[in-house]
C-alpha cells in the first residue's frame, strides 16, 4: 500500500513507510522527487484546473497498490494529536478489514453544501452543468446529489484512503463525469482561483459517491502543518475526542 502526498512545491514530509512524496502539475517543470504526475498516461497540464486531481488521475492509470491514501504537503492524517502521530499503514490496514473509506472528520456548514459551493467557489452555470452531466451519466446518483447537496456536512480536502478496487471504481465515475463538464463549461474567463472549479467539484462529489454506495466511513482527524501552533492546539482540543476508528458516519 501507499499513501501519496500530493504537492506542487518542495517540502518536507514524514519519512514512513510507504508515505510517498508526488510532485503534480509538474509538466514542463523542474523534478524535485522520484514520482511525477507529467509521466505515463496523464493529465499533469490540467493542474491549474484539477489541482491534486491530476496527481489522483496518475494514480489510477499507472499504480497498483492494493490500498491507495492521498493526503497533501500540509495536511496529513493523524493517529494523535497530542503528539503529531501520522496514521501508519498497518493502522490503515487495520481500519479497512472493517471500514471502506478512511475520511477525514467532516465538516458541518450553517448553509447547505450548495450555497456554501455558490458562496464561495462557483456559479449557478457550474451547478446546472455538473448536475446535467450527472443526470446523463450516472441518473441513479441523483437523488444522493440532491441529499448532499441540499444538507450540510462534506468532507472537503480531497484526503482519504481505499481499497484498490474502491479507488478505480471511484476514479472512474468522477473523470467519467469531470471530462464530460469540461466539454460544456467555459472557463476561459475564469480567475486563477474560480479556474480549479474541477478539484471544487471534486471536494463536493467525493460523499456523494460514497453516499450512494453506503461506504462505511472512518472518520480520522488531520492536522494543517503550516498553522502556527497555537491554531494546531485549538484544533487538537476540538477534534481530540473525535478521532476514532469505528464510527460509522450516515448524516443525512
Amino acid at each position: 500500500m501507499s499513501v501519496f502526498i500530493m504537492s506542487h512545491k518542495p517540502t518536507k514530509y514524514p519519512k514512513m513507510k510507504n508515505y510517498k512524496l508526488m510532485q503534480v502539475g509538474a509538466v514542463g517543470k523542474k523534478h524535485y522527487c522520484e514520482l511525477s504526475d507529467d509521466t505515463s498516461d496523464n493529465i499533469s497540464f490540467k493542474n491549474p484546473y484539477y489541482c491534486e486531481l491530476t496527481g489522483l488521475y496518475w494514480l489510477w492509470k499507472n499504480t497498483k497498490d492494493e490500498y491507495v491514501g492521498i493526503v497533501h504537503y500540509r495536511r496529513y492524517f493523524l493517529r494523535s494529536f497530542s503528539n503529531h502521530k501520522f496514521l501508519t499503514d498497518d493502522e490503515i490496514k487495520r481500519i479497512l478489514t472493517k471500514y471502506d473509506v478512511i475520511l477525514p472528520i467532516h465538516v458541518y456548514v450553517k448553509n447547505t453544501i450548495r450555497e456554501q459551493f455558490l458562496e464561495n467557489t462557483g456559479t449557478k452555470l457550474d451547478l446546472l452543468t455538473l448536475e446535467k452531466v450527472l443526470g446523463e451519466k450516472y441518473p441513479e446518483y441523483v437523488e444522493s446529489y440532491k441529499e448532499v447537496f441540499d444538507g450540510h456536512v462534506g468532507y472537503f480536502r480531497n484526503m482519504f484512503v481505499m481499497k484498490r478496487k474502491d479507488y478505480d471504481a471511484y476514479c472512474t465515475w468522477l473523470f467519467n463525469i469531470l471530462f464530460e463538464i469540461e466539454k460544456r463549461l467555459d472557463t476561459s474567463k475564469y480567475d486563477e482561483y474560480h479556474s480549479r472549479i474541477y478539484g471544487f467539484f471534486s471536494e463536493r462529489l467525493l460523499y456523494v459517491y460514497v453516499y450512494q454506495n453506503c461506504m462505511k466511513i472512518c472518520e480520522i482527524g488531520y492536522v494543517q502543518t503550516d498553522l502556527k501552533q497555537n491554531r494546531i492546539k485549538d484544533i487538537a482540543k476540538r477534534f481530540q475526542r473525535m478521532i476514532v476508528y469505528g464510527k460509522e458516519m450516515r448524516i443525512l
